[in-house]
């Protein structure tokens, strides 16, 4: 059984969850016809027990409360839908708010996220004191070892009509289609062209994690974090510019129709670090979610190498190539190729490669590097062969 994935292609997704969700359908089935047979006008009592019946403690999702309940189909209320429906949507959300995670971690239905959202610890937001991106360990890192950095994965998943860099593996992505699912538009990406066009996006923001309970991590589940597919997106460059490290309560997608999954995701990531949030962040979730029902989309694992498309053979891509080596030469200078740093001394998330013009030369450092955290950058890259198309030479030293 395939399950459609956001860029239009399919993956196999596990027969339990589905079968789940049939069950669900069922039992929602099934107390129609029954309520129908009794055609009740004066059943409130009868309401009540079916409902709270219906709200089962689910272990791994928390509590769905018999009166979050009540007050969702408005017994003693006096209006809203008919007793029958009112019963039945309650039964159904009920059951949909027990379907268990998937084994990645994602709630498998919007009323699941909702009632793990009241198994997150409310508390302030903690200083900033401390944070560094190097406290998340390598950028992009290949944690899953299957010979391709993280950053390149995620486009792999999210990106349709994929062109590959020759004699990488089928790693390095170069061209491709991106649905942005923070504008709902579509927009190609070129990697010669405009590297940052199409950026990463952490849903829940590395800065926010740090102020919410990531200090409390270990270096390696903070890498693990930093490099969670369930915690990223290939969204469009400048709505990532715009997000910065807000949380739901301060920033949300323009793309209204995306933004129950976008929150169902932030809670679920949340869950999965044990993270917390603010009680404003937990008013906005709630109430987003208060009014989405029914099966998240499941986001797709991250696809092998062999799905990324054909060779690039376009002549912008030589000329990339050509260009990266040939950095002897003043006049491969592109200056602007990079982006401008995040701060003094350090690079966007997107773009980690330092390019520093000191009295040694232009060189350029990486991440990890022994001189990397007080290297003042010029410019920044998203690879090292950025940085030397732009001019730049790797500094051994490091």
């Amino acid at each position: 059984m395939t399950t459609p994935r956001r860029n239009g292609r399919t993956t196999n997704q596990p027969n339990r969850r589905q079968s789940n969700i049939a069950t669900m359908h069922l039992i929602h089935r099934a107390a129609d016809t029954t309520l129908m047979r009794f055609s009740f006008r004066r059943v409130p009592l009868f309401a009540l027990l079916l409902t709270l019946i219906a709200a089962p403690v689910h272990a791994a999702g928390g509590v769905v409360s018999p009166a979050r309940e009540l007050g969702a189909i408005g017994v003693g209320a006096g209006q809203g839908l008919n007793v029958v429906e009112q019963v039945r949507t309650a039964a159904t959300r009920a059951a949909f708010a027990t379907v268990p995670d998937t084994a990645a971690g994602q709630s498998a239905t919007y009323e699941a996220a909702l009632a793990k959202l009241d198994t997150l610890a409310v508390r302030g937001r903690a200083p900033k004191t401390g944070y560094s991106r190097d406290e998340f360990g390598k950028r992009w890192d290949d944690r899953d070892r299957n010979g391709c950095d993280t950053r390149n994965d995620i486009l792999r998943r999210d990106l349709s009509d994929l062109k590959h860099k020759p004699n990488t593996n089928k790693c390095v992505i170069t061209v491709g289609v991106l649905d942005d699912p923070f504008t709902g538009s579509r927009m190609e990406f070129n990697r010669a062209e405009d590297a940052a066009g199409v950026q990463i996006d952490h849903v829940v923001a590395l800065s926010d994690a740090w102020q919410k309970g990531a200090q409390q991590l270990s270096m390696g589940e903070r890498t693990d974090f930093a490099n969670d597919p369930l915690n990223l997106l290939a969204v469009k460059g400048s709505e990532n510019q715009k997000k910065g490290d807000s949380d739901a309560a301060t920033w949300l997608p323009s793309n209204r129709s995306f933004r129950c999954q976008y929150v169902a995701t932030q809670v679920d990531v949340k869950a999965k670090y044990n993270l917390w949030v603010t009680i404003a962040e937990k008013h906005t979730i709630a109430r987003i979610l208060s009014g989405c029902s029914g099966e998240i989309p499941a986001f797709a694992e991250v696809p092998p190498l062999s799905e990324a498309g054909d060779e690039d053979t376009s002549a912008a891509s030589q000329k990339a190539d050509t260009s990266a080596k040939n950095t002897n030469k003043k006049s491969s200078k592109d200056h602007s190729a990079g982006v401008a740093p995040a701060s003094k001394t350090e690079c966007p998330d997107y773009a980690p490669v330092k390019g520093n013009q000191g009295s040694n030369g232009w060189k350029y450092h990486i991440p990890g590097g022994r001189w990397y955290n007080i290297t003042h950058p010029e410019q920044c890259f998203v690879t090292g062969e950025d940085a030397e198309a732009a001019g730049y030479e790797y500094a051994k030293n490091q």
